[in-house]
């Protein structure tokens, strides 16, 4: 499969409940409202994946790429997002003051002055 390709994977509602998509390619990938329930996505690469309305309920994401990924209305109830990239480098674990809005942001939290 080619770059292009992967950019334009259409998973668009697919049941992969409890599948195991650890390492995974999903760059790019058309994930929303898929049902990911419990799915093992370990180290997976989300990059600029469209996950709006996707059930991760108590998915594993540890180690995740989720850097630009959209994520707006996902229910990430009971999911492992240790040591997830949301931006920057691998394996960063501390935000400075000045990160933590933009972090929070990133995930589509609103926040108010």
């Amino acid at each position: 499969m080619t770059k292009k390709e992967k950019k334009e994977a259409n998973l668009r509602g697919v049941n992969l409940r409890g599948a195991n998509l650890s390492e995974a390619d999903l760059r790019g990938a058309d994930l929303r409202v898929a049902d990911l329930r419990e799915a093992d996505l370990r180290v997976a690469d989300l990059r600029e994946a469209d996950l709006r309305e996707a059930d991760l309920r108590g998915a594993n994401l540890r180690g995740a790429n989720l850097s630009e990924a959209d994520l707006r209305g996902t229910d990430l109830r009971g999911t492992d997002l240790m040591n997830c990239k949301f931006y920057g480098k691998w394996w960063t674990s501390k935000l400075t003051k000045e990160q933590v809005p933009v972090f929070l942001e990133a995930l589509w939290f609103i926040i108010e002055d």
